[in-house]
């Protein structure tokens, strides 16, 4: 299982990549990074909190910390 540090790595990587953060294209296109940020996180959406990141956004932007 990935640590808390993998998800949240593995979450920014896939926003500078330009790949999509919607929870439907996440379980389809990475199924294992989906499934450790629910059991570390609870859920997807606070997966992407701890992460900075802001999904809801069509282009995806890091929030200031």
């Amino acid at each position: 299982m990935d640590t808390r540090e993998d998800v949240i790595r593995q979450i920014v990587e896939r926003e500078i990549g330009g790949a999509s953060l919607s929870c439907e294209q996440v379980q389809q296109e990475a199924p294992t990074l989906y499934n450790s940020a629910c059991e570390q996180f609870g859920n997807w959406e606070t997966a992407l909190k701890y992460a900075g990141v802001n999904h809801r956004d069509r282009k995806s932007t890091r929030l200031n910390s």
